[in-house]
């Protein structure tokens, strides 16, 4: 399980920046703050999920969420968001069930008032979690916890901070009443692995990203460290965390049959249009479909019938060619990324005014990249537009596209109970199951 800070996923190649260190530490579960994705809902990409909670004014600020692998999703029993930065998913386990809450503090510099109610609604978010669950709050929580001896039960010996500012005096007697020990102080680490933020000036560093645990469960978690290496430009490390949790085992989970899809475009073509005519009708004759009677059962009549389409399309039509989306993410991004990479590790070993600006004038360059390659792409389809427009189908699709932008598709269901649907089996059988029972009501009067 891994806590990172990612300081925005609204802007070109962030989202990116953020899968690649979590492909490279193997982690199962992401959990991300300051994503500043408005609105809240959860995104299909590759092999992960992202579950994300973010402001209902559509205004891109805060925001949290949890990215989390193909083979762990089948697990996640639900996941509940509250505002902008608290939300929470359950994970069912063979024992217990872990609920792992992800929130983002205000900063120090904050009102009073404003972490007084924040720190209100995670108590009451807290307080309605089952007893028997095993909780962890992880998260940016902008509270640097000292190494006071009267708080050493809750903090342990190994904070990076001697003393506790007022956010971590808040952290800690948060954790106090809820009996949780703050387990990202407790291991024995170097300094330079207990860091998880920076000055923009790289002169001031601190431990303000923490991971909590309910004390019954304390030695679930083996290992707490931050990584440097992994870069999604932003001023936080990522936080990782080896825990131990044996999850509840799924059966028989299917695998996603790719859809076959005919070049239907060839039948715009007249000569093409009537030999597949031909095959069909010859087809249909083949099965003797007219002479079926039609007391026969549909199942019958209907496979038949699939038969002769199927086998007409194939041999007339063909299959058409998979065309993989034209992402705008080229060779050039990429490469601008590794040496970015290279002279950020380059200014972590080496911290002289020199690397520093090396790697400034590449991170600048790289975000220059980035954008103008987004441009280009956009103004691509644009053209392409332009070029189909004579094109009734392709036109009106492509202009939709551009037009609506990323639209949510509906690959995650919650059944009456309130546990989540992530299988496509079991998604397609609960709208079976809705639509019977909302196309078989009795009719009133």
């Amino acid at each position: 399980m891994g806590t990172w800070n990612a300081r925005t996923l609204n802007k070109p190649g962030a989202l990116q920046y953020v899968l690649d260190a979590y492909n490279n530490y193997t982690i199962d579960i992401l959990v991300v703050q300051e994503i500043r994705w408005p609105n809240s809902g959860n995104l299909k990409k590759d092999n992960i999920t992202i579950f994300y909670s973010g402001t209902t004014s559509g205004r891109h600020e805060n925001g949290v969420g949890f990215i989390v692998h193909n083979k762990t999703l089948p697990n996640i029993k639900t996941f509940s968001t509250f505002n902008d930065r608290i939300c929470y998913i359950r994970i069912a386990g063979k024992i217990f069930d872990l609920i792992i809450i992800n929130y983002y503090t205000p900063t120090e510099k904050k009102d009073e008032d404003i972490k007084d109610k924040f720190y209100e609604e995670l108590e009451r978010v807290y307080n309605t979690l089952p007893l028997h669950c095993i909780k962890i709050v992880v998260g940016d929580m902008n509270a640097k916890v000292g190494r006071e001896h009267i708080y050493r039960p809750v903090i342990g010996p190994n904070s990076l901070h001697e003393t506790s500012n007022r956010n971590g005096t808040r952290l800690i007697n948060f954790a106090h009443s809820k009996s949780c020990i703050i387990s990202s102080t407790y291991f024995s680490r170097k300094n330079i692995h207990k860091v998880t933020w920076k000055s923009p000036d790289r002169r001031t560093f601190n431990q303000i990203d923490h991971i909590l645990i309910d004390g019954r469960f304390r030695g679930c978690i083996r290992n707490v460290r931050t990584y440097r290496g992994a870069d999604a430009d932003s001023d936080h490390y990522l936080v990782y965390a080896i825990f131990n949790l044996r999850l509840a085992t799924k059966w028989n989970l299917e695998k996603r049959k790719p859809t076959i899809k005919y070049d239907i475009q060839k039948l715009n073509d007249i000569e093409i249009n009537h030999n597949y005519i031909e095959k069909i009708t010859h087809e249909l004759q083949n099965n003797n479909i007219n002479q079926i009677n039609h007391s026969s059962e549909i199942d019958t009549i209907w496979n038949r019938t699939k038969g002769a389409v199927v086998n007409s399309a194939t041999e007339i039509l063909g299959i058409k060619p998979k065309v993989k989306n034209k992402n705008w993410f080229n060779d050039l991004c990429k490469n601008a990324i590794i040496r970015r990479n290279e002279l950020r590790n380059k200014a972590l070993q080496n911290t002289s005014n020199e690397c520093l600006r090396e790697y400034e004038e590449q991170r600048k360059l790289t975000n220059k990249v980035l954008r103008r390659e987004k441009c280009l792409n956009e103004k691509k389809k644009i053209e392409e537009i332009e070029i189909n427009r004579y094109n009734a189908k392709k036109f009106f699709k492509m202009t939709g596209e551009v037009k609506v932008g990323f639209k949510q598709q509906t690959r995650i269901l919650v059944d009456g109970t309130g546990t989540m649907i992530t299988e496509e089996r079991q998604v397609i059988n609960q709208f079976k199951e809705h639509f019977e029972d909302l196309l078989n009501r009795p009719s009133v009067g």
